[in-house]
């Protein structure tokens, strides 16, 4: 029987929404704070990281959200950089063995580089449409779905790490990837074997109203494939963890689970 996995929740950055983002159609002006979450992933032998944060120069991604609408406010506070919330748990990047990403979005990717022992893994899909594109998907500005200098280490010193992964496939054996879309041509959903049980980390999922009300993401590229996705989500998961929702800290005391 392998051993359960234990999770640490963590900020690496506050950012401000619209509503219309996180929930389909609604016509409320109000705007909502989303929380930039890692995840710390461990048992023994094993040191995973979900989510790798902006990188310290976020200035690009910022003046990008802001033209869209200049109202939008992203800050990363002292110590919330993934490499000093790493540390303060007794972690170094050189120990972190497994990174998994979902989105590849500079939230999730800025930080990719600093890994150097780690398998790199994300959505094959994803890839392929960051690398070949289809002129009718939507598509993100390619710095903004990673800096340059992490596609250049990604294609170059790291290559022999990678790990595309597929519509669905064994991580390890306590760690499931699933293909969702959704948000994005390469959003994942994770689930987690705990000692709480089967744990769900995704990026579809942007706050809990989503999944239990329901009611479907806002910023999304496929309706179809969101119902599935959270259908999906509901049968498989008994904990799920929507990646940008400060109530994760109301709900898993420290950012705990397992």
């Amino acid at each position: 029987m392998p051993q359960n996995y234990t999770i640490e929740l963590f900020r690496t950055a506050r950012h401000w929404a619209p509503r219309y983002e996180l929930y389909w159609m609604d016509n409320r002006a109000d705007w909502e704070e989303l929380n930039f979450v890692s995840a710390l992933v461990r048992r023994e032998g094993e040191i995973i990281l979900i989510n790798t944060g902006l990188p310290k120069d976020y200035s690009q991604v910022d003046q990008f959200w802001r033209s869209w609408d200049e109202r939008t406010n992203t800050t990363v506070a002292p110590g919330e950089h993934v490499i000093d919330q790493l540390s303060r748990r007794g972690v170094e990047p050189r120990d972190v063995t497994s990174v998994l990403v979902t989105p590849l979005t500079v939230y999730a990717t800025g930080n990719l580089d600093l890994f150097p022992n780690a398998t790199l893994g994300f959505s094959k899909r994803g890839w392929i449409d960051f690398q070949t594109p289809d002129k009718y998907s939507h598509q993100l500005p390619r710095h903004i779905v990673m800096p340059d200098h992490v596609h250049t280490h990604l294609t170059s010193a790291a290559w022999d790490r990678l790990r595309l992964l597929g519509e669905e496939e064994q991580v390890t054996d306590g760690i499931r990837a699933k293909w969702v879309g959704t948000h994005h041509r390469s959003s994942m959903a994770f689930i987690i074997q705990t000692s709480a049980g089967r744990v769900a980390i995704t990026d579809c999922v942007f706050k809990y109203p989503n999944i239990e009300q329901p009611r479907p993401l806002g910023i999304q590229e496929s309706m179809e494939e969101c119902l599935r996705a959270y259908d999906w989500l509901r049968q498989q998961a008994d904990v799920i963890v929507p990646l940008y929702d400060p109530e994760i800290f109301k709900r898993h005391q420290n950012g705990r689970i397992g």
